[in-house]
């Protein structure tokens, strides 16, 4: 079979053409590895095989934020670390990589307890470890975390998207309510639950009781659910 008839394509002549247009990526990628090394140290990125260090591996219940997963981990003191999504997106998992350190054993544990409090624990925000409040007390200047799970036996393989929000009752008087959240991604295969939390600032509350009240709606199954507990708010 003969694709090409009296092919006579004069390649030696035009080396040249060809010996430039190679030159030109050639000269662009040894100044790009210049400036990387100018900059970073290497030439090229390496890998933990090449430059070591540690890898960690989290898996969450809910969708990660990288970004916010990587402040909270400079927060602890654990820099240059190289936080990126790993496997499916459904499989809420991320890839930690941390440069390698002169560490005692007693220290690499302790940074490895830091990595994943910082990354798992949803009681750390910015590096700020919360405390739940037993006494249901709150300053006026400070903010709201409110987290809770919704449970979706009949799900399969997704969660329909949820609305929250918050509201603040004196009596039968509506002080103040939150704007609605949708949440959708976080959803838990084995477990059938969706994390849920919403933060607000509560600046708009004046010193006093209130009713506070968490409504969850589901739309799609026009079904809605509610908590309320009392609640103080001091200046």
């Amino acid at each position: 079979m003969e694709f090409f008839k009296n092919a006579n394509i004069d390649f030696l002549g035009k080396k040249w053409y060809f010996l430039a247009f190679s030159l030109v990526f050639s000269v662009a990628g040894l100044v790009s590895m210049g400036h990387r090394w100018a900059t970073s140290g290497s030439p090229v990125p390496l890998g933990v095989d090449f430059r070591g260090g540690t890898l960690v591996y989290v898996k969450y219940s809910h969708t990660p934020d990288p970004e916010a997963i990587h402040s909270d981990i400079e927060r602890f003191g654990l820099k240059n670390a190289r936080v990126q999504r790993y496997g499916e997106a459904g499989n809420n998992e991320v890839l930690i990589s941390l440069d390698i350190q002169e560490t005692s054993e007693q220290d690499l544990s302790k940074g490895k307890d830091q990595i994943k409090q910082a990354a798992v624990n949803p009681l750390v925000q910015d590096g700020k470890k919360l405390i739940p409040s037993v006494t249901r007390v709150f300053r006026s200047g400070s903010d709201m975390y409110v987290y809770l799970q919704a449970y979706q036996p009949d799900a399969v393989t997704e969660t329909q998207p949820l609305l929250m929000y918050v509201t603040f009752f004196q009596g039968a008087t509506k002080v103040m309510e939150t704007p609605a959240v949708e949440v959708a991604g976080g959803w838990n295969s084995k477990s059938h639950m969706l994390p849920l939390k919403l933060s607000f600032p509560l600046g708009k509350l004046r010193p006093g009781e209130y009713d506070c009240e968490v409504t969850v709606l589901d739309l799609a199954a026009q079904k809605a659910a509610f908590w309320q507990a009392p609640v103080m708010v001091i200046p």
